[in-house]
């Protein structure tokens, strides 16, 4: 059982998910706040399955929605100052399933964003064990012909391990990745190392169509993220 933030139709969600081997039949879903009697249907505005509502067994799933915006009428109720948390229940047959987490709603005009002790600290241990990084600007060529790259990372904590694989951008904006490039790996930053340095092959770009960029992507376990521009032979007339 998941629960969402509120979509762009300003809705909290609520998804359950059915793994086993028979299908569920959700006698009721419904949300309700941690700390007082605030409680909430599914929105009848919203397209929502009718309950109840048989969940196909081995990977079936079925959304409600709820009003956000009543929701925040709720809390406004209570003349509370702080964000109202809630949790989905459902009743499948004769048991209820409670969300183990929560979500939090503002009350009307507070627009902050609300995480859970959990969510800081994933993302606290996540940035120390993977700390984010800078890409290396401007770019050196080497003796060897290939570019300098160095590799900087913003904190104290690590880097793990990555590379840097060499896409072509065509003028229609579609991307392949060039594959007689090999790509370049970057070792892992250890936390009293500031920088690393890496080189990489400058792309040969002579026959290819105006408009048709390369770029140094990274690429780790997590699949492909940003960037930087790759040096190319046409430029480096003007470099030099």
């Amino acid at each position: 059982m998941l629960v969402g933030p509120p979509t762009l139709r300003g809705a909290v969600q609520v998804r359950v998910d059915n793994n086993g081997g028979a299908s569920a039949l959700v006698r009721r879903v419904s949300l309700r706040s941690v700390d007082s009697n605030v409680f909430a249907s599914p929105d009848r505005t919203l397209p929502n399955p009718e309950l109840p509502f048989a969940v196909d067994a081995h990977g079936g799933v079925a959304v409600w929605n709820f009003d956000y915006r009543q929701l925040q009428r709720d809390a406004d109720v209570t003349f509370r100052e702080t964000p109202l948390a809630v949790r989905a229940e459902i009743e499948v047959g004769s048991k209820r399933y409670r969300q183990r987490g929560r979500v939090w709603v503002n009350v009307p005009g507070d627009s902050r964003l609300i995480e859970s002790r959990w969510a800081r600290v994933r993302r606290r241990c996540r940035r120390w064990i993977d700390e984010p990084v800078g890409f290396p600007i401007p770019q050196t060529i080497g003796d060897d012909g290939r570019v300098a790259l160095t590799i900087r990372k913003h904190g104290r904590g690590q880097v793990r391990p990555f590379a840097f694989t060499l896409v072509k951008e065509l003028p229609d904006g579609r991307h392949e990745r060039v594959r007689d490039v090999e790509q370049v790996p970057v070792p892992r930053i250890w936390p009293w190392q500031t920088e690393v340095i890496v080189s990489a092959p400058i792309v040969d770009d002579a026959g290819e169509p105006v408009g048709v960029q390369f770029w140094w992507t990274v690429t780790n376990r997590s699949g492909a993220g940003n960037g930087f521009s790759a040096l190319r032979t046409s430029e480096l007339p003007q470099i030099n």
